[in-house]
């Protein structure tokens, strides 16, 4: 045959084509058959298969059906295979032959099995993807350490490794290298550049290749090889400059991350759209969180974003982060030596990326937080100089309670300010203009203070856990005993189908919400009401709402161990502060993200006015909107408007092509990367169990009962809990996230920022079995 062109047909074809090319994957013997041939004569079948394979071996009955793997469609998946099938046995092998054959439903005669003897001896096992599923210039490798884990999705423990094709970057284990030099050769001989490889390595470093086909995803690459090329030196030369060394920043580099601090991936995604980046850019990001991280005692980094964008990949810059949290008056060196051991342990556990404030960080005063203290006298810190960190946090966590009343304060106003903003005779532009000014004064600054207050709150709860004073299902207890605003919503909803409540009365109250808090294209609650409010229960109830009671022993204690700790509260100031702050940050959030709804409400009219459609308007960056408020255009709007949409929807088919990791630490990692595994946030004690309904089929089914996976933590998705869903699990958000305090409210099993590789695995699984109290998830797929 010609050796440097191969065909695609069948998955049996395909191998034994490649049986007769020299190449270093090995191909296990193989026979195959067709439909017609079994059904003419099964004994001749039979025979080939013990006189070709391996005597007194095991073997696997694969699929090999006519138009499973073509360049056109692929059912990879779709159909049977059976393992572990003794060649000797032949009524196990008649069996199995016939229950694949009936897998394909068809009778097509031209239907094969392929068969084969297992593999042994297997250290890691996977599949190679030469382009990524939007036909983007990367290899991607999924690999466990059995054959069967990652293509059936079954695996709970796996690695992921994406390297950009132009890479020159040394690889991180040599059969990696030996893999991706091989699926080169196969491109070669296929010709084409989109391949699905499954394959195989034994302990001896031999690469087995087990199937090969087209990749078919139905789109075409965003962008050419060489654009996407000169894309990524020009963010390896970003993420060089903003590592040097700066005269008003302590540490001596940096680490940008997805999910530490005010998570972009939790609230705006990991590809926004340039609206809604632009939009949290201006409403937290830029400088609004740095403010108010310094009016609660911390270092003064207003004059630094928190979040760079690369080419429209939000991440946040850790070393700014952690700056952040360092209190103000400790001196530039100490800063320094804290803001580099942070680094390293980010660097070190990189698993600890959505959980830093808690695993890595020192930020506030709790009791027990001195012995922990004493993990930095293992880092070089001197007793001086944790002293000194000490008498800080403890200035910093006393003047709390006084900055959270300020910050309710503030939040009271926003509410009559936006209204009156909207009833006014104001223009467009001046309303949205007027509605960002408010939201940044007097909503997120606030509630950026109240979020602080919050994690402080959770701090001290779970340290009278850590010391014994309290179980850790009467945390739980105490935290379902909590009154917010998403608790009362799904009364509300109760009351509603009960009759109660009026249609008006719930648009007036939650029509602002929308999942996707900062995304126009995001219907918004009032807007939808069939889908968000469902339709009405057999027997409609309202959850009556649990309340804890502390025993006097452990009010006692809490005071005690309280005072032993330098910390201005009792028992009685200490309960009201986490309770305030906890259900002050939902309500915070709840009334900003009105003034926001209604802003990108208001943008949408403007889109209508000038001939614009939601989705051109979602191209639009807020700084062109508010710009007009002092600005007059020689451009009539649409033309003004239609230069930033064209330019950003090039940009963002960019943005949409990059392959990024969770962190990044160095300019290589723009090239190759492994995504790290992420250690979930188990919420409440319970366990659930239920089929899985994953995000984009949430509006087909009735989630009764069911285990939801949705991707971020947003507030907007609180509809869910009206559902009486079993059970949640999120891929980005933190044990802080609003999902989280929201689940231990209503009691609900959540697992919340499961991380990539989890989520990946568990949104496909055909039902889930949560164990919070265990911390485990079971996945079934059968």
């Amino acid at each position: 045959m010609d050796t440097k062109r191969c065909l695609f047909t069948t998955k049996a074809e395909n191998l034994d084509q490649l049986r007769k090319v020299d190449t270093s994957f090995q191909i296990l013997p193989l026979v195959y058959f067709s439909l017609d041939a079994w059904k003419t004569d099964p004994i001749a079948c039979l025979s080939s298969v013990k006189d070709e394979l391996p005597p007194d071996t095991n073997v696997i009955v694969r699929s090999s059906a006519h138009g499973e793997d073509s360049e056109e469609t692929s059912f990879a998946g779709a159909f049977l295979s059976i393992s572990d099938v003794p060649i000797q046995d032949e009524s196990a092998l008649t069996t199995a032959i016939t229950r694949v054959f009936d897998s394909y439903g068809s009778k097509s005669a031209q239907h094969q099995v392929l068969i084969q003897p297992m593999l042994s001896d297997i250290r890691h096992a996977g599949v190679l993807f030469t382009r990524t599923l939007e036909a983007a210039p990367y290899y991607v490798v999924n690999y466990s350490n059995d054959t069967h884990s990652i293509t059936d999705g079954s695996s709970e423990e796996h690695q992921t490794y994406v390297r950009w094709r132009g890479s020159s970057s040394t690889f991180p284990e040599p059969w990696l290298q030996t893999l991706i030099q091989e699926a080169a050769k196969l491109e070669s001989l296929f010709d084409t550049m989109s391949l699905d490889i499954e394959f195989a390595v034994d302990h001896a470093g031999e690469l087995f290749l087990l199937q090969v086909r087209p990749l078919c995803t139905g789109l075409s690459p965003r962008v050419t090889d060489d654009w996407l090329e000169s894309t990524i030196v020009k963010i390896q030369k970003k993420v060089t400059k903003l590592n040097l060394e700066h005269p008003d920043l302590a540490g001596d580099g940096t680490i940008f991350g997805l999910m530490p601090d005010w998570n972009p991936a939790e609230i705006i995604g990991v590809k926004p759209k340039p609206l809604a980046l632009s939009l949290y850019r201006e409403l937290v990001t830029d400088s609004i969180w740095a403010h108010q991280r310094h009016n609660y005692g911390y270092r003064d980094l207003r004059s630094f974003p928190l979040l760079v964008s690369f080419l429209g990949n939000p991440y946040i810059d850790v070393r700014v982060s952690f700056n952040s949290f360092i209190p103000d008056d400790l001196s530039d060196e100490l800063a320094t030596k804290l803001s580099n051991h942070y680094l390293e342990q980010l660097r070190h556990e990189p698993a600890y990326h959505d959980k830093v404030e808690f695993q890595i960080l020192f930020t506030c005063a709790y009791p027990g937080y001195t012995q922990h203290l004493k993990r930095l006298t293992q880092h070089d810190f001197t007793d001086n100089e944790i002293d000194r960190l000490k008498f800080s946090l403890l200035q910093v966590t006393n003047e709390m309670p006084k900055k959270l009343h300020h910050d309710l304060s503030l939040i009271d106003q926003l509410e009559k300010r936006r209204k009156t903003v909207l009833d006014s005779e104001m223009s467009l532009v001046q309303k949205i203009y007027w509605l960002v000014e408010d939201c940044k004064r007097y909503g997120t600054l606030p509630f950026a203070g109240l979020a602080r207050a919050g994690f402080v709150a959770k701090q001290l709860l779970d340290s009278f856990v850590e010391l014994g004073i309290l179980e850790t299902s009467e945390s739980a207890s105490y935290m379902r005993s909590l009154k917010t605003i998403s608790g009362e919503f799904s009364r509300d909803i109760a009351l509603f189908h009960q009759g109660e409540l009026t249609l008006e009365f719930i648009n007036e109250k939650y029509g602002h919400l929308r999942p996707g808090t900062y995304d126009i294209l995001s219907a918004r609650y009032d807007q939808d009401n069939q889908h968000y409010l469902g339709h009405q229960p057999a027997q409609p109830s309202v959850k009556e709402h649990e309340e804890h009671h502390f025993s006097p022993a452990q009010q006692a204690a809490i005071t005690d161990t309280l005072r032993e700790h330098g910390i201005n509260l009792t028992f009685e100031t200490a309960e009201a502060f986490i309770r305030q702050a906890i259900e002050s940050r939902e309500f915070a959030k709840f009334i900003f993200t009105k003034s926001l709804s209604d802003t990108l409400e208001l943008i949408s009219e403007l889109g209508v006015r000038v001939n614009l459609s939601k989705e051109d308007m979602s191209y639009v960056e807020i700084d062109s909107i508010l710009k007009l408020y002092s600005h007059l255009s020689h451009d009539d709007l649409n033309a003004y408007f239609q230069r930033n949409i064209t330019a950003n929807r090039r940009a963002h088919k960019i943005t949409q092509s990059i392959r990024l990791p969770p962190l990044i630490c160095t300019s290589e990692d723009i090239e190759h990367f492994f995504i790290p595994s992420t250690q979930p946030n188990f919420i409440t004690l319970e366990q659930a169990a239920g089929q899985v309904v994953a995000e984009q089929f949430l509006r087909e089914q009735d989630l009764k009962d069911k285990i939801i996976a949705i991707q971020s933590a947003d507030p907007g998705w609180d509809w869910l809990f009206a559902r009486g869903i079993a059970g949640l699990i999120t891929e980005f958000g933190g044990a802080n996230s609003h999902m989280a305090i929201r689940s231990a409210e209503l009691g609900i099993p959540a697992v919340i920022g499961c991380g990539q590789v989890n989520f990946e695995q568990w949104k496909r699984a055909k039902s889930l079995t949560i164990d919070c109290a265990n911390q485990t998830v079971t996945p079934s797929y059968s």
